[in-house]
């Protein structure tokens, strides 16, 4: 996703095997949850010495990728089907489609675009970001309101 440009691309799906090549490791599965994990001890403290995934910019980042999805996946639905709403978690819209309401990753930015915004003055990219998904204070915009 290049929220920058504002185009939302998403790629094919990534296998297991590629995302361990790609991450060197870093990251393994845990074959009991089956979910990502950092692979050992050492790994997660050196991200936090050198907090290179808490930094704000970083924040903001992931923050404005969690609104694009949603404005994106939201849009869709408009422009799809206006009479199911999104918390419906019994109705797949978009059935294989990359932004279905029901994707993992629609699950996580609904519930977690605001940690990444939270206690911090946004820069002007994530600025317009925020304003495009929650609209004026005088009328919400329909991502906003699909989101509530």
């Amino acid at each position: 996703m290049n929220v920058e440009t504002g185009d939302i691309k998403l790629t094919s799906h990534i296998t297991e095997k590629s995302l361990l090549s790609f991450s060197q490791s870093l990251l393994v599965v845990d074959s009991k949850k089956y979910v990502w994990r950092l692979s050992h001890l050492s790994v997660v403290e050196y991200f936090e010495r050198r907090q290179t995934l808490l930094d704000r910019p970083a924040r903001f980042k992931c923050g404005s990728v969690c609104l694009s999805f949603l404005i994106e996946a939201y849009g869709k639905l408009n422009d799809h089907s206006a009479s199911v709403h999104p918390s419906s978690s019994a109705v797949t819209v978009f059935p294989g489609d990359k932004l279905d309401i029901n994707n993992p990753f629609h699950q996580y930015a609904k519930q977690h675009w605001p940690v990444h915004f939270r206690n911090n003055v946004p820069d002007d990219h994530s600025k317009r970001i925020l304003k495009r998904f929650l609209g004026s204070p005088q009328e919400s915009s329909p991502y906003f309101r699909h989101w509530i």
